[in-house]
């Protein structure tokens, strides 16, 4: 039996609204268009945002190696992950809305894509010639050493 099935069998036998919770998450099963489309279109400020990530944002790496001590710019060896604060990670909320914005302001124009094919270019053949110059510094190039 293929998932739509499943779904519509558990909809016959609980109602428009059920859930069913897999590895700790709950997932609400909404099977009434009409219901859906109210909590999308009337109340999606409340709705629309994504489960807090523990490992993406909260988790410690110990860096043990002196090139990842250098990149993280650390003299301990624990740091965060990092990616707490990065517009893929974050929940629906005003810091997200902010990303969003600047995003669009930056990316949806066709000079600021014609601009970052021009410098995706130059900081290309600054890459190789940096690489030819040096092969041995490959990985010092990219934390600026």
């Amino acid at each position: 039996m293929y998932a739509p099935k499943i779904v519509n069998k558990i909809a016959t036998s609980t109602g428009p609204i059920s859930s069913v919770t897999v590895m700790g998450q709950t997932i609400i099963v909404i099977n009434d268009p009409s219901i859906a489309f109210e909590l999308m279109r009337d109340r999606s400020p409340i709705y629309s945002s994504r489960p807090h990530q523990i490992f993406s944002g909260d988790v410690y790496v110990y860096l043990t190696s002196a090139f990842l001590r250098a990149m993280y710019r650390k003299a301990d060896t624990a740091c965060r992950v990092g990616w707490k604060n990065a517009t893929g990670f974050l929940p629906y909320n005003d810091l997200w809305k902010i990303h969003r914005k600047n995003v669009t302001k930056v990316a949806s124009t066709n000079a600021s894509v014609v601009m970052f094919d021009r410098v995706q270019e130059a900081e290309s053949a600054h890459f190789l010639v940096n690489m030819l110059d040096s092969p041995e510094n490959l990985f010092g190039m990219f934390i600026g050493l």
